[in-house]
């Protein structure tokens, strides 16, 4: 990638703000949603917009490269045998809908959280992987579309009321704007319908602490992350109550070690990384080596997720 492109000023991508603070520099990516990258994709770096709250990596790959990437996911690439945490508490939510709910869960890929759903529910899904796409079929989801976009092509299959609950589990972070995805979502809910959101959370305190270091962001097809600010600010674009901010933790990392030293050691990368930051600064170079591919942190450490919830208003 062009190192001018990398040193180039972005613009927020959510709402068009110059207004955007550095984080730091993220290191470089060798795999997307489960295939290798040759060559390795540079990291760009992490930004966050002071208007509107959005975390956003600059610069981006071509679009093409993602939408290519995505169609060839295999599907086994986010599966685990079992509901992850997150869906597990999306799934909780949804359940206190009315028992014959419409539901669409955007990016549903093998159908895992809306085959969890009780029968009665109508259950609808938008799935980008062809493989993962046929797994949800056969687990009885209606899957519309590939993505929101071409979704207008699926509108006869779709109810004419709207949906009751959509739901985006582990999406946002991966396009672009997700402002305007968020829009598009809430655009397909009925009056008095709820969106259900579960993503990284920009405002976990390890985060501010690691920057662009820090591991959610290390996923090369994670570019955009979310903060209640920005949780705030699209919802007063859309006619919509931010009626839940939940953060939690994820998930343990089934290394067996104990929490609280692999939050020892997080500390502890957390220091030499930046006393070498603060060596190399001194020397007029970039980091080199190891410690410039450093990345801080693991899934299960810390409330680095949030679970967000908004209503439609109206009845």
């Amino acid at each position: 990638m062009d190192n001018r492109a990398m040193a180039s000023a972005p613009l927020c991508r959510s709402c068009g703000s110059a207004s955007l603070t550095e984080l730091g520099e993220i290191p470089p990516a060798r795999v997307f949603a489960g295939q290798a990258l040759e060559p390795p994709w540079l990291g760009g770096t992490l930004h966050r917009c002071r208007t509107c709250g959005l975390g956003q990596r600059h610069p981006l790959q071509p679009a093409g490269e993602y939408e290519r990437l995505y169609a060839n996911a295999p599907a086994d690439v986010w599966v685990g045998g079992q509901l992850r945490v997150d869906q597990a508490r999306v799934r909780d939510a949804i359940l206190k809908a009315p028992a014959q709910a419409r539901v669409l869960d955007v990016g549903c890929y093998d159908g895992a959280l809306l085959a969890a759903l009780p029968q009665a529910m109508q259950r609808y899904g938008i799935e980008p992987s062809a493989a993962a796409s046929a797994r949800a079929r056969a687990r009885g989801v209606s899957v519309l579309s590939a993505n929101l976009e071409s979704l207008g092509a699926a509108a006869q299959a779709m109810p004419a009321e709207g949906f009751d609950v959509v739901t985006a589990v582990d999406v946002i972070e991966h396009v672009p704007n997700p402002t305007d995805t968020l829009s598009r979502m809430a655009r397909l809910l009925a009056p008095g319908g709820h969106l259900l959101v579960s993503t990284g959370s920009l405002d976990a305190t390890a985060w501010k602490w690691a920057g662009g270091r820090f591991w959610y962001c290390s996923f090369p097809e994670h570019i955009s992350f979310a903060s209640e600010q920005w949780a705030r600010h699209v919802a007063s674009l859309n006619d919509l109550d931010l009626t839940l901010f939940e953060p939690f933790r994820y998930d343990a990392d089934g290394s067996g070690r104990p929490v609280w030293k692999m939050k020892l050691a997080f500390g502890r990368q957390w220091l030499r990384t930046r006393l070498a930051e603060g060596l190399a600064a001194v020397r007029g170079r970039p980091l080199e080596g190891r410690a410039a591919q450093r990345i801080l942190g693991s899934q299960g450490l810390f409330e680095d997720h949030v679970l967000m919830g908004f209503r439609r208003r109206g009845r």
